[in-house]
């Protein structure tokens, strides 16, 4: 048996209309919104019986700008991405300073143990060169790689951005084969083992 919605089943029925509403029904249908005036007039009457829910729209599919919303999603997981970032350096200098804790260090040797090597000076520009465009937020955690100065302060951000200074240049003039070079107005100080 076919179910109520089969052409069998359907009755036909006559209306009376103004001509400028009829007028505005065929403008709908040319317009491609409608297939054609009989399904127009169904989905009026399905929506004003069904209290404005029609089974049929539920079917369309909606063409929404979601680009605002993808954009404001990715600031947030960049934020939250920093914020990470962020909260790792803050363990790692919490943990460092409780092992400092009520113990007196040299910050000489520890400064210089933190500096990167290279196994020459070219090496040293080369890869500062090649990779100095990214360091743009000072990361303790990277200061080895570079050893960008903001980075080496960051590490030792226990101690006053000065008293940081002064140990990478007491390094500089003491040690033959501690070097500094600066690129982009980045200045970035390791070992030479040449």
């Amino acid at each position: 048996m076919a179910s109520d919605d089969s052409e069998h089943d359907k009755q036909p029925i006559s209306l009376r209309v103004p001509q400028s509403e009829l007028n505005a029904w065929d403008e709908a249908v040319e317009n491609d919104e409608y297939n054609d005036r009989t399904k127009l007039i169904r989905r009026a009457t399905n929506l004003e019986v069904s209290g404005g829910f029609d089974k049929q729209s539920e079917l369309e599919s909606v063409d929404v700008d979601l680009a605002p919303v993808e954009n404001r999603l990715q600031s947030l997981e960049n934020r939250f991405r920093d914020i990470e970032e962020t909260l790792s350096r803050l363990e790692t200098n919490i943990a460092y300073l409780i092992d400092l804790e009520g113990e007196t260090v040299n910050i000489k040797s520890e400064v210089y143990e933190t500096l990167p090597r290279f196994e020459s000076q070219r090496d040293a520009e080369n890869t500062i060169k090649n990779n100095a465009y990214e360091l743009t937020n000072p990361d303790g955690l990277r200061s080895d790689e570079y050893g960008w100065v903001q980075d080496i302060q960051t590490k030792f951000a226990g101690y006053s951005d000065q008293d940081v200074l002064s140990t990478l240049d007491t390094l500089i003039s003491d040690i033959g084969s501690v070097n500094q070079f600066s690129k982009d107005g980045k200045r970035f100080i390791f070992e030479v083992e040449e």
